[in-house]
């Protein structure tokens, strides 16, 4: 599902026009990634936690040369997924 596709759903479900449902969609994944860039995590219960992981520094191998390189140190965000969603999905696999 696109963002296209969820704005519909949401505005179908809800009643709300689909532009409004876009700009409260915008507003979130703008929230989401200030309060990554800044280290903080976003838990929303049910769905699961946005949150920064950093990454150790390690040597990899680089293929077409054959030697090692020094891979630095780095922050990625990383999504954890609730229990319920876990749940749901691992439910939805069994049907």
């Amino acid at each position: 599902m696109n963002r296209k596709e969820l704005v519909t759903k949401i505005s179908d479900s809800t009643g709300l026009y689909g532009k409004t449902v876009n700009l409260v969609i915008g507003a979130f994944v703008k929230h989401v990634q200030d309060s990554l860039s800044r280290g903080e995590e976003v838990k929303i219960q049910g769905l699961g936690t946005f949150e920064v992981q950093t990454r150790a520094p390690r040597k990899a191998r680089n293929i077409s040369k054959g030697d090692f390189v020094e891979v630095p140190a780095r922050s990625v965000p990383r999504f954890k997924p609730s229990q319920i969603l876990k749940e749901m999905v691992e439910g939805a696999d069994s049907q």
